[in-house]
C-alpha cells in the first residue's frame, strides 16, 4: 500500500467491528474525527419538570449538561438555567463521558404531549 498510513475503525450499525491500519486513500473514518461528534439520537425527558416543562414549546433548544442531584451527576436537559427533566438513552455512558471531555450537547423538542416531551438530541460542531 502506498501512501501514509492511519490508524481506521470500521463500523457495522452503531458497534465497532474492527480496529486496524490503512493507508488513507480508501474506507475508513478520517483519524482526526471526533466519535462524541458522531452521538446523534431522540428521547424522551425523564422525570420531566411540570414548572419548567410548562415553558416549553415544540422547536425550542435545551442545553444538555452534567448536573448533580441528591449527590448523584446525571445528565440534564436545561432550559433558561432549569433542569427540565433528564436524559434516558442507552448512550448515556457516552454522552457524560464526552461532556467530561468537553463536547457540547444541546436538544430540540421535538413533541410536548401530556407532559411527555420528546427531544433530538446533537453534538455541537467546533462551540457553535
Amino acid at each position: 500500500m502506498s501512501g501514509s498510513d492511519s490508524t481506521f475503525t470500521s463500523y457495522e450499525g452503531s458497534s465497532k467491528v474492527k480496529t486496524g491500519k490503512g493507508n488513507g486513500d480508501i474506507g475508513g473514518r478520517p483519524e482526526d474525527t471526533n466519535p462524541c461528534l458522531e452521538i446523534h439520537f431522540q428521547t424522551q425527558l425523564s422525570s420531566p419538570k411540570p414548572d419548567v416543562i410548562s415553558k416549553l414549546k415544540k422547536g425550542d433548544t435545551l442545553n444538555i449538561e452534567l448536573r448533580t442531584i441528591h449527590t448523584q451527576v446525571v445528565v440534564a436537559a436545561i432550559f433558561d438555567e432549569e433542569i427540565a427533566g433528564g436524559i434516558a438513552s442507552p448512550q448515556i455512558s457516552s454522552i457524560r463521558e464526552c461532556i467530561q471531555k468537553g463536547t457540547k450537547y444541546r436538544a430540540k423538542v421535538i413533541s410536548i404531549h401530556e407532559g411527555l416531551v420528546r427531544i433530538d438530541v446533537f453534538a455541537l460542531m467546533n462551540d457553535e
